[in-house]
């Protein structure tokens, strides 16, 4: 027993109940129900379902990041994301049978660089949080991966692509030839390194 819903048509009650079906012994069901009772009793069952990862982060993609809800550049990056990669790899996996080595051996397998990586985990995060939110899973198990990636703390290979402060000036210099409006804009975007769209 699982409790009781209200029947749309007539506004009444339902008992609802649950079958399962054990294969083992007498204690293997046993020990289920009373696995299935205490999820039952702290609000964490989860009805059994065939949907894939691949069919969550396309549901996903399209009911909670697709514009309005978040910005189109978001969408459209997500979606390469889910379509390039999350998909191939790992779309095939039923949803509620996603564990964390999955997970990982999708990082460690991967060529993409640790930054790369450490974007699609906090994608895959995000998803399976929503998941887990809609009932359709007991965890996210992206929150239980063991050495998520990190992109690397120096700014060695950054410091590579920056202009010295010669090179800056010269810049600015031929920004003034242009007129006053092009000089004042890179001015301010060499001075407080704003990205474009504040710009």
């Amino acid at each position: 027993d699982i409790g009781y819903q209200i029947v749309p048509d007539t506004g009444q009650m339902k008992r609802v109940q649950k079958w399962f079906t054990v294969q083992g012994t007498k204690r293997d069901a046993e020990r289920k129900l009373t696995e299935l009772l205490h999820n039952l009793h702290r609000g964490e069952y989860v009805e059994p379902s065939k949907m894939t990862v691949g069919e969550w982060l396309s549901e996903w993609l399209e009911t909670a990041i697709k514009p309005p809800n978040k910005r189109l550049r978001t969408y459209e990056t997500y979606k390469s994301v889910i379509e390039r990669h999350l998909k191939p790899a790992l779309g095939h996996v039923r949803l509620q049978q996603l564990k964390p080595t999955q997970l990982k051996r999708y990082y460690n397998d991967s060529s993409l660089s640790p930054g790369t990586l450490e974007q699609h985990h906090t994608l895959v995060h995000s998803a399976l949080k929503a998941a887990q939110l809609q009932g359709l899973v007991q965890r996210n198990v992206a929150a239980l991966v063991i050495g998520k990636p990190h992109r690397p703390e120096g700014h060695e290979d950054v410091l590579q692509h920056c202009w010295e402060a010669e090179q800056a000036r010269q810049f600015i210099t031929a920004a003034k030839e242009l007129g006053p409006q092009p000089a004042a804009f890179y001015t301010l975007a060499l001075d407080t390194g704003a990205r474009k769209g504040e710009l």
